[in-house]
């Protein structure tokens, strides 16, 4: 049975694989007529980083050599890394990682939204901007203006501000909490992101009840839940939620709500059919 590989030496296997796929032309450099090993060299992949020589081959020995965010970002630009083989590189090194914003959602995801059928969900980005949503949720949870300015289709910032959800939301603080929560884990995580201040700023600006909970630094696990709500057709319903990775680099976010009942599974599906004309 094979022993488990440290990071270091993945992260060394890692470096090794990406250099030998670049020739000198891609990137700018002289072409060697003679060349012992196929793609850069060491030294040229060191003067792309600009990092000494040494440094870099340790890191290719998989020695435990300390590598800051800066130099790995330099070194996966020197590699001409694609984002996924960056945020890889960043895990192997064990070092926070970037990770994009996403605002795409695949066709193959779009098609997942709309095949859940009686059960309301939206796709968000990392700071909660609803950026997909499907016939369940307009119909029976929460609408969201695919128009207008951004502030309007953010979970969060609709959750604390619009009046409605305080009545529509049962047991509303402890729902709007969680999203603060939420969006404080994001803030930490993704660091140098206008939108997210952008949101935070808005959010101090609208809601008494954010500042307060924003300063209290309350943090913990955001697990699946349930959520009661008053709908303007069908009086009180129940859902149970729980949110799922759907993208691993964009890390676009995919929330379902599933009915607690199924009356309100086949009212829904109804509610549905008769919006699309089937």
């Amino acid at each position: 049975m094979n022993q488990e590989r440290p990071k270091r030496v993945e992260l060394a296997h890692f470096l090794r694989t990406r250099r030998e796929r670049i020739l000198p032309g891609d990137v700018g450099l002289t072409k060697r007529s003679r060349r012992r090993t196929p793609g850069l060299l060491r030294e040229e992949v060191a003067q792309l980083a600009d990092v000494s020589v040494t440094w870099y081959t340790w890191l290719e020995q998989g020695r435990p050599v300390r590598v800051s965010e800066t130099t790995l970002s330099n070194v996966a630009k020197a590699l001409r890394l694609t984002v996924a083989e960056t945020t890889h590189l960043f895990l192997l090194a064990e070092r926070p990682v970037h990770v994009k914003r996403g605002e795409h959602v695949a066709v193959e995801v779009r098609r997942l939204l709309d095949g859940i059928g009686p059960n309301p969900a939206y796709i968000t980005n990392n700071c909660w901007d609803v950026i997909a949503m499907n016939d369940a949720a307009t119909l029976g949870l929460f609408a969201f203006p695919e128009d207008g300015p951004p502030i309007g289709r953010n979970f969060v910032y609709d959750i604390l501000t619009n009046p409605q959800r305080r009545t529509q939301i049962v047991d509303w603080e402890t729902y709007a909490r969680r999203m603060v929560v939420s969006i404080r884990g994001g803030h930490a995580r993704y660091r140098d992101d206008e939108r997210f201040d952008e949101i935070i700023n808005r959010c101090f600006e609208a809601s008494e009840a954010f500042r307060a909970w924003w300063n209290e630094h309350a943090m913990n696990e955001l697990r699946p839940g349930s959520l009661e709500i008053n709908h303007p057709v069908w009086g009180l319903i129940a859902y149970t939620f729980a949110s799922f990775r759907a993208t691993e680099v964009s890390d676009l976010r995919l929330t379902i709500f599933t009915p607690a009942s199924t009356d309100l599974e086949k009212r829904l599906r109804a509610a549905i059919k008769k919006k699309n004309g089937r």
